[in-house]
């Protein structure tokens, strides 16, 4: 059996014939290992990180449908799991998930929608008791009865892809009149769901954000009474997208979800657009490869059976005193020594999601041991650790467009001292020069002078922008930051408002 305490190195991985780079540092459960292993040998255009936050996000949702909790000296929580994907079109994103379905996760799905039938089963017995007791001598008004209230049952659903406040809560609601299951939120096209973002849209993200500590609200309607709160509900979450629709128009809508509170509850993999390789198995290689993921599948189960529902893993001192709170302050001090405030408030939250994360691993490490370990915490950290490094690469990320936006600049460099650089001239002569048509150009412009602006910066330059003509027309140049004097900076201040 393999050293659980024993982490993941570079190494190259082969599992018949199927060659794949491994470079997952992480300490993490033998079972996740092994998974994560297996499925980067036949994903191999998919980075570690997206295939290991997705297989968290499922784990997640499997183990707190048996309505698991933890104890974190009296304060109870749950341990849920929002995982937020953000990788080009033609990465898998899609085909993965319903792998892990049918594959890894296929008994837990029978298991859920048996338990299902049986609540809805139960309901309907419960309906049938009380249509007896109301019209034992009428039975045309018994059927009635019947009928009207088992049309009223909310079925419960694997998953929830309704992105509305009423949708969430009402699953939510339907889930806590039975023992068993989780929300699961899953958005495939995330950048599509976002493109018009709503009222609605909006306040289901808030609910959402509540949901992370298992607090439901429900919408407040005029001249209707509000429904109570659910509490103590697991909901988890898996939202994925093509990046590149952030890098334009979406970017400050993102950019607003991540300032109120995206970023603390989810944990966010990036991967940029590279070349792909082929994906060529022969029947053989495929076959064992599915062998393999529904015999760890069956592995995961296996542990699954093991808990009970409503188990609560208690976390021990040592873990807390000495992994957990040692953790906290050195996130402190990183958070303290970052200038952007999304990275800041990112890296305070890894606290809590390493916290959440060694109840899962608990759970998976021993099932029937209820207690956070010291070992289970370090394996949290060093997973949130490893998974977390993709969202200061995301944040910062810049898209490479030298056809653009370094053309761009390179012109008003070379230029400015020739011409006058206008929009107008930029937006009716030379747009030509970028390789781009004058409507893109035209609709893009603010965008990538702002990308200019950018770029400027990182060579030591500003891009100043100063109205002419009256206000009705703007003019571009480039000042030299090392030829910028004390008392000029005033002035440079004033037109950089403008």
């Amino acid at each position: 059996m393999k050293d659980k305490k024993k982490a993941l190195t570079m190494e190259s991985c082969t599992y018949n014939n199927i060659i794949a780079s491994t470079d997952c540092t992480c300490n993490m459960p033998e079972i996740l290992q092994d998974l994560l292993s297996t499925y980067q040998q036949r994903y191999i255009n998919t980075s570690p990180k997206f295939l290991l936050n997705v297989l968290i996000s499922k784990t997640a949702q499997m183990l707190t449908g048996k309505r698991i909790t933890f104890n974190e000296a009296g304060k109870i929580n749950i341990p849920n799991w929002y995982a937020i994907i953000f990788a080009p079109s033609g990465y898998g994103k899609d085909r993965l998930v319903n792998d892990l379905d049918s594959n890894v996760f296929k008994n837990y799905r029978l298991w859920f929608k048996d338990k299902a039938k049986q609540h809805y089963d139960a309901a309907v017995e419960k309906i049938k008791r009380i249509a007896d007791s109301k019209y034992p001598n009428n039975e045309k008004q018994k059927n009635s009865f019947i009928n009207n209230e088992t049309a009223r049952i909310r079925h419960i659903v694997m998953e929830i892809s309704n992105g509305t406040q009423e949708g969430l809560y009402t699953d939510c609601k339907a889930f806590s009149n039975a023992d068993f299951g989780s929300a699961y939120i899953k958005i495939s096209e995330l950048g599509g769901f976002l493109e018009t973002l709503s009222t609605d849209k909006q306040q289901f993200f808030n609910c959402l954000f509540e949901a992370y500590d298992g607090k439901i609200n429900s919408k407040c309607i005029k001249n209707e009474s509000r429904e109570e709160s659910i509490e103590n509900m697991p909901v988890n979450a898996l939202l994925y997208s093509d990046y590149t629709l952030f890098q334009k128009e979406l970017k400050t809508t993102l950019n607003n979800l991540l300032k109120t509170g995206l970023n603390r509850r989810s944990v966010i993999t990036f991967q940029t657009l590279d070349k792909l390789k082929a994906e060529c198995f022969t029947f053989e290689q495929e076959k064992n490869f599915y062998n393999e993921t529904r015999r760890l599948g069956n592995r995961l189960f296996s542990i699954f059976t093991k808990i009970n529902l409503n188990n609560c893993y208690v976390l021990n001192p040592e873990a807390k005193d000495k992994e957990l709170n040692n953790y906290k302050i050195h996130m402190t001090q990183q958070a303290n020594a970052a200038e952007q405030s999304e990275i800041r408030t990112e890296l305070l939250s890894r606290e809590l999601k390493a916290l959440k994360l060694s109840c899962l691993f608990a759970c998976l490490n021993h099932p029937e041991e209820l207690v956070i370990n010291q070992l289970d915490m370090q394996q949290a950290i060093s997973t949130v650790e490893y998974l977390s490094s993709d969202f200061k690469e995301f944040v910062n990320f810049r898209p490479k467009t030298k056809d653009i936006c370094d053309n761009l600049f390179e012109f008003i460099l070379e230029n400015q001292n020739k011409e006058e650089i206008t929009k107008t001239k930029l937006t009716t002569q030379y747009y030509k020069q970028f390789g781009i048509s004058r409507k893109r150009f035209k609709n893009e412009f603010d965008e990538n002078i702002s990308i200019v602006k950018e770029i400027a910066n990182s060579k030591d330059y500003i891009l100043i922008e100063q109205s002419i003509n009256n206000n009705s027309g703007t003019k571009y140049y480039l000042q030299s930051l090392n030829n910028i004097s004390d008392e000029s900076i005033p002035h440079l201040e004033d037109m950089l408002k403008k």
